[in-house]
C-alpha cells in the first residue's frame, strides 16, 4: 500500500466529521451497534460528489467516510490553513507541529515520542481538527 493510501484511524474519522469533513471516499466506516468501533469497508470510488450526497443519504446513514491521511491533510491544509509538519531526530521517535498562516515553526507546540510516523500523522490529524 502507498503512504498516500493509509486511512485515518476510526477516531480520527468521527472527531473529521464532527468538524464538517464530508467529501466523497472510497472507503467508509460502518458504525458498530455500540458505536465505539467501526469495521472499514469499500465503496464505489467513482462517485462524483453529487452522487456521493445521494449515495450516502441512501446507504450510509450511521456510517462514516474514511478518508486517507493524505486527503484529510489536504482539506485541512486548504480549508482552513492549518499546516501539519511531521519529522522525527531518529527512526525510533517522530513528532509534529500545527501551524497556521503567520505562525513560525519555531514558535509552536512541539508534540512528540510516537513511535511510528503513521502514529504520528493520525495523532496530528485529531489535534489539528480540535482547533477547527
Amino acid at each position: 500500500m502507498n503512504k498516500q493510501d493509509e486511512y485515518v484511524s476510526f477516531e480520527t474519522a468521527k472527531l473529521a466529521r464532527k468538524k464538517g469533513f464530508d467529501e466523497c471516499c472510497n472507503r467508509y466506516y460502518i458504525i458498530t451497534p455500540n458505536k465505539s468501533k467501526g469495521k472499514l469497508c469499500i465503496t464505489n470510488s467513482n462517485l462524483n460528489n453529487s452522487e456521493w450526497d445521494s449515495y450516502r443519504i441512501k446507504n450510509l446513514t450511521d456510517n462514516i467516510a474514511a478518508p486517507t491521511k493524505y486527503i484529510l491533510d489536504i482539506w485541512l491544509l486548504e480549508n482552513y490553513s492549518i499546516q501539519i509538519t511531521i519529522f522525527s531526530y531518529s527512526q525510533e521517535s517522530w513528532q509534529f507541529k500545527i501551524t497556521r498562516p503567520h505562525e513560525k515553526l519555531e514558535d509552536v507546540e512541539l508534540y512528540e515520542d510516537f513511535t511510528s510516523k503513521s502514529e504520528a500523522i493520525d495523532n496530528a490529524l485529531q489535534e489539528a481538527l480540535k482547533l477547527i
